[in-house]
C-alpha cells in the first residue's frame, strides 16, 4: 500500500475503533520510519489489532475508495476528522504525505436559520426517540450509527443514525451530523435514503 492508503487505513482503523488512538499513534511512530512496511502489518505483528479487525477495515477503506473513484488522497481527505489528524500527523509528514490536504473540513455550527429548517424537519419538536425501537446495529462510522429500527407511531421499519456516544461531548462532530441530515433532507433522488425526521435528546439522531 502507498503513503496514503496506509494513512487511510489507520484512520478508518481509529475511527470505526479498531484501534485505540494511543496505539495508532504508537506504531504510525515507527512505521514513518519503515518505508517497506505497510501500517497495517505492524498493527497486527504489534497485536494492535487482530486478523480479523483487520479484514473488516479493509473492507471499510475499499468502501472509502470506491465512494472516491479509487484516489486514497480524496479519500483521506473526506474521511479524516480533528482527532484523527492528531494521531497521524507526525507521520504523515515524515512519510512525505505533508502537501496532501490533511485538515479536516471546515465545519460550520448551524446558525438560527440552520436550526430553523432542522426544527421544520420534526414535526413533533419536543418528540422524544421513544417511539422508535431499535432492532440491532446495522453499521458505524467515526461519527455515528445507523440502526435498524421499529417506528411504532407508523408501524414501520426505519433506518435510525445516531451520532456515537463517545463523540457525545464533540460540538464539530455534532453540527456536522445536524448539518449532513438538513442536507440530506433536501435531496430526492432513488439512491439517497429520505430523511423525514430529525431529534436531538441525548444524542443528536
Amino acid at each position: 500500500m502507498d503513503t496514503e492508503r496506509d494513512l487511510l487505513f489507520g484512520v478508518v482503523a481509529f475511527q470505526s475503533g479498531a484501534v485505540e488512538a494511543d496505539y495508532l499513534a504508537e506504531t504510525c511512530a515507527s512505521w514513518a520510519t519503515q518505508p517497506a512496511h505497510p501500517l497495517a502489518d505492524m498493527l497486527v505483528d504489534r497485536g494492535r489489532m487482530t486478523d480479523e479487525q483487520r479484514a473488516e477495515v479493509e473492507r471499510a477503506v475499499a468502501r472509502e475508495l470506491a465512494s472516491h473513484g479509487g484516489d486514497p488522497r480524496e479519500a483521506l481527505a473526506a474521511t479524516i476528522d480533528g482527532r484523527s489528524l492528531e494521531v497521524i500527523r507526525d507521520a504523515a509528514a515524515a512519510r512525505g504525505a505533508s502537501e496532501l490536504r490533511l485538515e479536516p473540513p471546515e465545519q460550520k455550527r448551524p446558525d438560527a436559520r440552520d436550526l430553523k429548517v432542522l426544527s421544520a424537519l420534526s414535526p413533533g419538536e419536543h418528540e422524544s426517540r421513544d417511539r422508535y425501537t431499535l432492532t440491532h446495529l446495522h453499521a458505524k462510522g467515526g461519527m455515528g450509527r445507523v440502526w435498524l429500527a421499529r417506528d411504532g407511531a407508523l408501524g414501520r421499519q426505519i433506518a435510525l443514525k445516531d451520532l456515537r456516544p463517545e463523540q457525545a461531548d464533540n460540538s464539530v462532530l455534532c453540527s456536522r451530523f445536524l448539518y449532513e441530515a438538513k442536507i440530506t433532507a433536501q435531496l430526492e433522488h432513488p439512491g439517497i435514503v429520505p430523511v423525514y425526521e430529525v431529534g436531538q435528546g441525548e444524542l443528536p439522531y
